[in-house]
């Protein structure tokens, strides 16, 4: 396939990135036959199929990358599925891989489509303080205490303009203090203390899921400080 592929906040590169991926699917219809041989169809609707690929893992971080993957899956969250023209909201739903080393884990991956959200990137795009707001929110449900940033988000959840670079400076300030809570629990995975162990382990896959999401928000309050100074 060659062109990047984005899911939830993790951006697929190198061996990642499918060859093909597989989607479509199908309407649903009630057929009624009537006496004379004619039929009468009625649409129930679209029934989107399962968008499926496979990729490696490939590298010093492979088996770091496939958890963060796998968290995604264990949270049976709602993500965002985008490659070239296409984007869907989508839950992860099966993923398989063949550990053949740790440089090296092949996968397989199903998703269930929740909404085709190609006609909303195309006419309905977010704003970048929205989308930075929105961002804000989720990095929340992954173990990073985004409170403080939550207060400085307008009426309508998104960041305003006029305080983007208080927020960026916030934002900065919150990625620094989880990336010592990563590096902390990282150290933690050495215990030989099951009960020390389980919650760090924990940590070591959620808090990336959440960092990027900071990431991402940190980008578009960068792009309101662009806009509000023009």
């Amino acid at each position: 396939m060659g062109a990047p592929l984005l899911l939830g906040p993790i951006t697929l590169s190198g061996f990642e990135i499918p060859a093909r991926v597989q989607f479509g699917g199908a309407q649903r219809i009630a057929v009624h036959r009537l006496i004379d041989g004619s039929r009468v169809v009625d649409s129930l609707g679209a029934d989107d199929g399962e968008i499926c690929w496979s990729g490696v893992f490939s590298g010093a971080n492979a088996a770091t990358r496939f958890r963060l993957i796998d968290a995604l899956r264990l949270a049976c969250a709602t993500v965002p599925l985008v490659w070239d023209g296409f984007a869907y909201s989508v839950t992860i739903v099966r993923l398989d891989a063949s550990y053949q080393g740790p440089y090296w884990i092949p996968y397989q991956i199903a998703c269930c489509v929740v909404q085709d959200a190609g006609a909303a990137l195309t006419g309905l795009a977010l704003s970048s303080g929205a989308q930075a707001g929105a961002d804000l929110a989720a990095a929340g449900g992954y173990g990073i205490d985004t409170s403080a940033l939550l207060t400085g988000l307008g009426a309508d959840g998104a960041v305003p303009a006029s305080d983007a670079t208080v927020m960026s400076r916030n934002i900065a300030m919150t990625m620094s203090s989880a990336q010592a809570s990563l590096e902390q629990a990282d150290g933690a995975l050495a215990s030989s203390d099951f009960l020390t162990a389980l919650p760090a382990a924990q940590q070591v896959a959620t808090l990336p899921i959440g960092m990027s999401y900071l990431a991402r928000a940190a980008r578009n309050v960068t792009a309101l400080q662009g806009g509000a100074g023009s």
